[in-house]
């Protein structure tokens, strides 16, 4: 008696955590990548269309692995960003660039 009991009142919980779970709305959240390093597009047009007037590429001095997964990293971010597919280069050769150099570069920027 006691072990009908206890299913009987392990049935009647288990269809109240099922009629509480179906009640729940969906959740979602990020996975992988986007858990931690998310470019979303701006909700802002004005923020937009002037950053995409003032960027015409992206220029990330050196060749390395570490600077191609940076290149990609910021061409990333401004396609999540902003919606546009910039132009990565190595060397600045047109004004409104994004512009990445070394300390002490034959390009880099000084004061």
């Amino acid at each position: 008696m006691i072990a009908v009991d206890m299913r009987r009142a392990f049935q009647d919980a288990f269809f109240a955590l099922l009629i509480v779970v179906s009640a729940c709305p969906p959740i979602s959240a990020d996975e992988g990548y986007d858990l931690w390093m998310s470019y979303r597009k701006l909700d802002d047009t004005t923020v937009i269309r002037e950053y995409r007037q003032a960027l015409s590429s992206i220029v990330i001095e050196g060749r390395s692995d570490t600077l191609d997964i940076v290149r990609e990293e910021v061409k990333r971010g401004v396609e999540g960003l902003l919606g546009v597919d910039p132009p990565i280069r190595r060397t600045l050769t047109a004004r409104g660039g994004l512009s990445s150099a070394r300390r002490n570069s034959p390009n880099s920027y000084s004061n």
